[in-house]
């Protein structure tokens, strides 16, 4: 099906898979307006999690929860553009928005080398995206991965508030029992995930790390779009 995709828009205009809109030429992944947008939107854009004063790897949240990694990278903000291409990559599998996300993605390999990263690590996910996505990352920026993440089951999270949604996660996402954490608390790793919601599951992820003796300081971690309400005030 993937194979006859690619066929049948190599051959023949198709609307926009953005704006759905416009008509675009073979072999374009979206119609020229879009395109401009994304090119100006998406990049690596950074939001540090520390004081002017230094590194605080426990940092108090609103909320309060504590930030277990240093730093979140991310693409872009979950926009009605962002949104479009974002769930036809991840729900329909759609190889060619999937690409086209990854061509935005590509820049992060520049990050990871002046990190000095070691392991990207994929968070665990029903949908085959972000797995695909880390292993083509690793792959291109020439790190390891590894998969230690386990969801012990699925369940729907996003009726629930921010505090229950962060116990039902501290429940649902354990390190997976038969993989073996092959880094070491010298070592540099980067988690990565789609979305940024309320930063519940990503601060568990990397709490499970710092449990097992990795320093927070140690931890980056990369989301492709941040819901724009979520903006943390730093």
């Amino acid at each position: 099906m993937r194979i006859l995709h690619h066929i049948i828009n190599s051959i023949l205009p198709y609307e926009c898979p953005c704006c759905e809109s416009d008509l675009i030429e073979p072999t374009a992944r979206v119609c020229p307006k879009c395109g401009d947008y994304f090119h100006q939107s998406l990049k690596i854009q950074t939001l540090n999690m520390t004081h002017p004063g230094g590194f605080e790897p426990h940092r108090r949240m609103v909320d309060d929860r504590k930030f277990f990694f240093k730093s979140l990278y991310h693409l872009g903000t979950y926009e009605v553009h962002e949104k479009a291409i974002f769930q036809k990559a991840k729900f329909q599998d759609d190889a060619v928005m999937q690409s086209y996300i990854f061509s935005f993605l590509k820049t992060f390999a520049l990050i990871t080398q002046e990190l000095g990263t070691s392991y990207i690590i994929p968070a665990p996910s029903s949908k085959p995206l972000i797995g695909n996505f880390t292993r083509r990352l690793a792959k291109h920026c020439q790190v390891r991965t590894v998969p230690v993440f386990k969801k012990t089951r699925n369940r729907e999270n996003k009726t629930l508030d921010q505090f229950s949604r962060y116990r039902e996660i501290q429940r649902n996402i354990i390190l997976d029992p038969v993989k073996n954490i092959p880094f070491t608390s010298h070592d540099r790793v980067i988690i990565f995930d789609d979305l940024w919601t309320t930063g519940a599951t990503m601060n568990h992820l990397c709490k499970l790390l710092v449990d097992c003796g990795i320093p927070a300081a140690q931890i980056q971690c990369l989301v492709l779009f941040i819901r724009p309400r979520n903006h943390i005030d730093l």
